[in-house]
């Protein structure tokens, strides 16, 4: 009976999981750049005057990413002989075209200012107004 309630609770916790929304907001005019699962996972990137700083935050922990420096790696020797890849180019396109058809976009949005704008209500392009 014990197993029963788990299983319930851990199949009603995977299914709110699957149904929250994701989303991704761009927007250059107010330099916001965030991709969010609604209410668990939320990576934002911050713009600077020469690097990106990033955040991540899980549930309520907010926290920034700052990578650690990279020690110079000792020189590589030489590979006895290479591998055969384990996929062909031709699955790959195969998997990468399925995974476009299993995203499904409810709502697309895109608001570009080209600032085109007309000087003078009623005049001509080209005419001096």
């Amino acid at each position: 009976m014990v197993w029963l309630i788990l299983l319930g609770v851990l199949l009603i916790l995977v299914t709110v999981l699957l149904v929250l929304p994701v989303s991704i907001e761009i927007d250059t005019a107010k330099q916001v750049f965030q991709a969010r699962w609604q209410g668990i996972l939320r990576i934002r990137a911050v713009p600077e005057s020469h690097k990106w700083r990033w955040f991540y935050r899980v549930f309520l922990v907010e926290k920034e990413w700052a990578p650690t420096p990279q020690k110079p790696k000792a020189p590589k020797q030489k590979k006895a002989a290479q591998k055969k890849p384990s996929f062909t180019p031709r699955q790959i396109w195969s998997m990468l075209k399925n995974m476009f058809r299993a995203v499904d976009v409810r709502r697309f949005r895109v608001d570009w200012d080209t600032d085109d704008f007309a000087s003078m209500p009623g005049c001509i392009r080209y005419s001096s107004c």
